[in-house]
């Protein structure tokens, strides 16, 4: 560079030919150098894929991803932010202290009732290697300080976590959160645009993780769960949760019937969970005096500070008196237990719940709808009772119904003069089309805005790809497509088994961009070939991979198990079972091409075609693999 500098001086100087071809030449020499420099450093850094948190701030640097704007400067005060995040949720509160906890406890041993185990070390070692975060809490521990020495403070920590369960008694240094002011929106004007994040020791989320398994073990054993609650559960997703809902409209599409489903979003949930009902409710799910006291005691008394990371402030410590950590191992449980007895309030109306995402619908002849209309409303109203008694807070503003079946039965309707969806006094038009769990779910399931949002994605990203390539071999530049294209490809694409050929092509031509991407091919040549080099499936063969997965998982884990009711083994209705059918499904009859394209008779098909090496695969990964080799040739 420095060479290529003097010589661009000397052609400034002296503008003759033979000084510029001696700038020229060093200029582009001292180009292919920065190029080839700035090549083996991505190469370097994108392939550590140990660094995720590394390869992730890259991306950001160059603008391939979105960046998350935490590092931007708050627009309040951390003691203004403080108190709303305090006392945002308060309500005129039951007193959760003494007395309430003495009236809760029966002082009666039950054996069927949820009881600690011992904490072993070997659970607090699994428990400190599954912490994937190095955000440190209040205590200024990090993570990274605890790993290399579990094997000798393994025997301290035992006796500090069973002391803890054994006399119900949460350490008070580890009740303190320090609180990161994450924004919910792009330019944050006000205190309510911000959701706080707790950081907490990483000794407690230890416990919080040991204190979770134990738990959930007896609550899958017990079958306490509400099993339409699909989130923060093994084999549960959001794919999950929209397959049950729309195969049953599916279904009911076959048998000339559409659906009325509402969709409702709580204000601050987590915010808004009362002590006092949640440990009533433990109670009721059998949880033993010892781990009610336990919790009583991981509750209360927890305080606050949050941090700005930007100006390096920090506000003063606020109590919290209400709702569970957002951020912490136990929160996302516990609150699902809050909501577990959600389950019995609904009178005529199927439900699905997603965290704090609540889905209600019913289903009904076309003829009939105004009546639903009505019973939905009902079941509104219940909704609104038992939201009242539990302390959350329905947000009118984000509710939205639709009315869903085939295009035929819908079009029929006039939806202007159906009665109106009420929450409170908030009349609900019906929508053409919601965004339910990230996918855009329209009244004919057409998918077509769904297919609109992936490919204006898979475009977004490949423009600002392509901005790059220069600096990325091939090899990067699948991996890259790989990261940050595919999983907007494969997001719950299984739900996706009736897409038109026509939307299936529009996906179908962004994937083949992508591939041209890789490896800079013209728009006129053939791609076939290359999808062969890359041994990538094309985006319909994708799709039927993740509900072959899918299926296996269903039958493999038994769960969720709403899912599993669709799926009969024909040995279990037949005597005359052969080593042909063994392991084959009941495919069950069907009358519109609507249903017949369902996730459940489109994975029994394929489950019904797939040999008996495949389907009798003993793991996932072995299945997953025989799969993809399967659909490859």
């Amino acid at each position: 560079m420095r060479d290529r500098n003097l010589a661009r001086r000397s052609w400034q100087r002296r503008s003759n030919s033979q000084n510029y071809v001696k700038f020229k030449v060093l200029r582009n020499k001292a180009q292919n150098l920065i190029r080839n420099a700035k090549r083996a450093y991505y190469l370097n850094v994108f392939g550590r894929l140990d660094k995720v948190n590394i390869v992730w701030s890259k991306l950001r640097h160059l603008g391939l991803i979105k960046n998350k704007n935490f590092d931007s400067r708050l627009s309040h005060s951390v003691d203004e932010l403080s108190d709303f995040f305090a006392s945002a949720a308060l309500i005129p509160s039951m007193d959760c202290q003494g007395q309430t906890l003495t009236e809760l406890l029966s002082n009666n041993f039950d054996d069927s009732n949820f009881h600690w185990g011992f904490v072993t070390p070997l659970a607090i070692k699994k428990a400190i290697t599954r912490a994937t975060s190095n955000a440190v809490g209040t205590d200024g521990i990090p993570i990274r300080l605890i790993k290399p020495a579990i094997h000798s403070i393994a025997p301290i920590l035992e006796h500090l976590f069973n002391f803890s369960l054994t006399n119900g008694v949460f350490p008070t240094g580890w009740k303190s959160a320090l609180i990161c002011p994450i924004p919910k929106v792009k330019n944050p004007s006000t205190v309510q645009h911000y959701r706080p994040i707790s950081i907490l020791p990483v000794l407690s989320k230890a416990l919080e993780r040991v204190v979770c398994d134990q738990i959930r073990g007896f609550l899958e054993d017990s079958a306490l769960l509400d099993p339409c609650q699909s989130a923060y559960r093994d084999n549960h997703s959001t794919q999950t949760c929209l397959l049950r809902m729309l195969d049953e409209v599916r279904h009911a599409a076959d048998q000339r019937m559409v659906t009325v489903s509402v969709f409702f979003d709580f204000s601050k949930a987590f915010d808004r969970v009362h002590h006092h009902t949640l440990l009533k409710k433990l109670k009721e799910l059998r949880f033993s005096d010892s781990v009610l006291r336990w919790f009583h005691s991981y509750l209360t008394g927890r305080s606050q500070i949050v941090r700005d990371g930007v100006a390096s402030t920090v506000s003063s410590s606020s109590p919290i008196m209400m709702g569970v950590p957002q951020g912490s191992v136990l929160g996302p449980l516990l609150y699902s237990l809050y909501v577990s007895d959600f389950r019995y309030v609904l009178q005529h109306c199927k439900h699905n719940f997603y965290a704090d995402d609540l889905q209600v619908y019913l289903h009904c002849k076309p003829k009939k709808i105004s009546d639903v209309i009505l019973r939905v409303n009902e079941d509104i109203n219940a909704i609104i009772d038992w939201s009242s008694a539990n302390n959350l807070i329905l947000n009118p503003d984000k509710t939205q119904a639709i009315i869903m079946g085939t295009s035929r039965f819908v079009s029929a309707l006039e939806q202007h003069s159906l009665p109106r969806i009420k929450v409170d006094t908030a009349e609900i038009q019906f929508s053409s089309s919601v965004k339910y769990l990230g996918v855009v779910v329209s009244s004919d399931l057409s998918w077509e805005g769904q297919v609109i949002n992936t490919t204006n994605k898979i475009r977004s990203t490949l423009y600002r790809l392509k901005l790059c390539k220069h600096l990325f071999p091939p090899a990067l530049r699948f991996k890259l497509v790989t990261t940050l294209i595919l999983p907007h490809i494969d997001y719950c694409c299984a739900i996706f088994t009736d897409i038109t050929s026509e939307l299936n092509l529009k996906l179908n031509r962004a994937l083949n961009a992508c591939v041209r991407f890789v490896f800079e091919v013209k728009a006129d040549e053939h791609i076939t070939p290359y999808y062969h080099r890359l041994r990538l499936l094309k985006t319909d063969s994708r799709r039927t991979y993740f509900v072959g997965c899918q299926l296996y998982n269903i039958l493999r884990t038994r769960q969720p198990s709403l899912l599993l009711d669709n799926f009969i083994l024909r040995e279990q209705i037949s005597d005359r079972a052969t080593r042909i059918t063994r392991g084959t499904l009941v495919l069950p009859q069907c009358r519109t091409e609507l249903y017949k394209r369902s996730f459940r008779l489109v994975s029994i098909r394929l489950w019904n075609t797939l040999s008996l090496t495949i389907r009798e695969a003993r793991t996932s990964a072995d299945f997953k693999h025989k799969l993809y080799i399967y659909l490859l040739d």
